[in-house]
């Protein structure tokens, strides 16, 4: 390209990206403004160049290249030995020396920052409008990008949020973003300017923060932006209004967002911040924007919890307290009894006729007998699963009958469902008590998985690294080691469903130094009374009168692995732990439990 003889001649240089460029444009006015008599060139890879063309205040475009970095040698960059006059490189400080404007929510938006960098204060923006007539789009529609080139910007369930929008949906962006289902795919097809003129017509844009977003706030167009892994303070400008934003509230194990090009929590294992995001939150937000008859409000959460349950009075189970406890979070609890002959299935009964008088929660008891066959080596996975059919809830809650669901405040289980709705098994905190109401026991592992969507291909079973024949019964059986039968995994891959801690992982990271005695019992123990304060939790009471756990070694014994001494809860088995229990970890604790209370008045 070639550049004339100017009377000043100003460059402005910066590498990327799309929305850094469509940004400087409210600066280039700016400085149009200030040096009128001057003409204005922009360098950046070319790939942006559309954004820029057919503005009034730009005289030319150059491609950028490194050496524009280095102030002395300015005179590379003009063409017949004809410097620039002024040369403006706003973008150093956040692309090449990244850090030094972001400084949290006093972060200055980066539109601002960029003319501050150039001495300027922030004029208006400008894109070339565009026809887009060739699309062929209907006259009322909602924009929407579901994928940026920044991994911690994505929101993985965007799909989710598509088909509660009634109104036509155009998918816009790159064309390698991840397809959405029933759209109108403009992916790849369209010039920046189409994009924005498409955007301009739209009704609403849901989006992540990138140029698309900046179209939309340019064109004053009503927007829904997701934030995870970077700053709404460094991307939205405040003085607009009709921008929501939805921030992540949740960012796992970092402090602070990211703005990285993919996202270190995730390899790490946990959830992206962004995916931490409710897609309650976000209807409810488009909800404010468009009419009623435009969006699909979202099913209603309804729990129920289930268990099963065999000669639970025999064997000395807390079930009466457990069933009351999850009442009380629950719509619905499911209690399937195996075929008790010592009153338990009576007692069930009369909990039921108790339950349907009260007035105190619309919850009830649904009880079933479904007899056990002992002979059976999957009998408690067969048998949660046949308990979870028969729940009609959204989400299923599963408790075994020594077990007692806890929560901080009401609701609490509720609200962790609801910001958790799309993840298909959420796990709580577990506490094991041992051999009175003040000891617990350090477990392997701090969690169970407890809470999952009712989906017919989420059940009870015996995971595929786990399956074995039993070569003479020709039965599914598995490996003691591996898997007990009650595992949650998919049906149709036979793989453990994915799940997720819903709780501080600061005490999983606890628990798992106390095991190797890297911090004191006090520290311990602080931790955990914050998560009790602050999570619901299931207390565990299986070891908590060891008398009983011996004389319950005996029901083991007449299952299909204790005939074959093939699991750790025979008799001979509980026996020699309970001799042993010096060996385990043990710490006393001053807290207050579902049974603390009934336990101490019996002693």
């Amino acid at each position: 390209m070639k550049i004339c003889n100017d009377a000043v001649r100003i460059l402005i240089a910066l590498k990327e990206s799309a929305g850094d460029i469509f940004l400087i444009t409210g600066t280039i006015d700016s400085l149009k403004k200030k040096y009128p008599e001057s003409t204005i060139y922009v360098a950046c890879e070319k790939k942006f160049w559309n954004i820029l063309e057919g503005n009034p205040s730009i005289k030319g475009l150059l491609e950028f290249h490194d050496s524009m970095y280095n102030y002395r040698a300015y005179t590379k960059w003009a063409m017949n030995n004809n410097p620039f006059d002024i040369v403006y490189a706003p973008a150093i400080q956040t692309q090449v020396v990244p850090g030094n404007w972001l400084n949290g929510k006093y972060a200055v938006h980066l539109a601002k920052f960029y003319a501050n960098a150039c001495n300027v204060e922030l004029g208006h923006t400008f894109i070339e409008e565009v026809p887009t007539e060739r699309f062929n789009l209907p006259s009322k529609y909602v924009t929407v990008q579901g994928q940026s080139g920044q991994d911690p910007k994505n929101y993985d369930y965007m799909q989710r949020i598509v088909d509660k929008i009634k109104l036509p949906v155009v998918q816009i962006g790159g064309k390698d973003d991840s397809e959405l289902q029933n759209v109108i795919d403009l992916r790849g097809k369209t010039t920046f300017k189409e994009g924005a003129s498409v955007i301009k017509k739209a009704s609403m844009h849901l989006g992540l923060d990138s140029v698309l977003m900046h179209f939309a706030a340019h064109f004053n167009v009503p927007s829904v932006i997701l934030f995870g892994g970077t700053l709404p303070e460094a991307a939205v400008n405040p003085d607009f209004s009709h921008i929501h934003v939805v921030e992540t509230q949740d960012r796992g194990p970092c402090l602070t967002s990211c703005h990285l090009v993919e996202c270190e929590a995730k390899k790490q294992g946990y959830s992206k911040c962004i995916n931490n995001i409710s897609v309650d939150q976000i209807l409810d937000t488009c909800a404010k924007i468009l009419d009623k008859e435009d969006i699909e409000p979202l099913e209603e959460i309804k729990i129920s919890s289930y268990l099963i349950i065999r000669d639970g009075i025999k064997y000395g189970f807390p079930f009466e307290e457990a069933i009351r406890a999850a009442r009380k979070v629950s719509d619905e609890v499911v209690v399937v009894d195996g075929g008790s002959t010592d009153g338990t299935f009576e007692k069930l009964q009369q909990l039921q006729t108790s339950f349907h008088l009260m007035s105190d929660t619309p919850c009830q008891i649904v009880v079933e007998q479904h007899e056990w066959d002992m002979n059976c080596p999957t009998l408690f996975g067969d048998e949660k699963t046949y308990a979870k059919e028969l729940c009609t809830g959204t989400h299923c809650i599963q408790l075994d009958a020594d077990e007692i669901i806890s929560e901080p405040y009401e609701g609490a289980i509720r609200d962790l469902i609801k910001k958790n709705r799309l993840d298909d098994v959420l796990d709580l905190p577990c506490i094991n008590f041992y051999g009175d109401t003040e000891t617990i026991r350090i477990e392997q592992n701090f969690w169970k998985w407890r809470i999952s969507r009712n989906d017919t291909n989420i059940i009870h079973g015996v995971h595929k690294a786990a399956r074995q024949m039993d070569a003479e019964t020709a039965q599914l059986t598995m490996d003691k080691r591996l898997s007990d039968s009650c595992e949650i995994i998919y049906d149709d891959t036979l793989n453990i469903c994915k799940h997720k801690f819903v709780f501080d992982v600061k005490a999983l990271e606890a628990h798992e130094k106390i095991k190797r005695g890297l911090i004191s019992q006090e520290e311990y123990l602080l931790i955990l009374n914050e998560i009790i304060k602050s999570s619901p939790v299931i207390f565990h009471y299986s070891w908590l009168d060891l008398n009983r756990k011996e004389n319950n070694g005996s029901f083991w014994d007449n299952t299909y692995h204790g005939k074959r001494k093939a699991t750790h809860n025979t008799t001979d088995n509980i026996t020699n732990r309970v001799a042993q229990k010096d060996k385990e970890m043990l710490l006393k604790v001053n807290f207050n439990h579902p049974l603390k209370e009934k336990y101490e008045r019996t002693k």
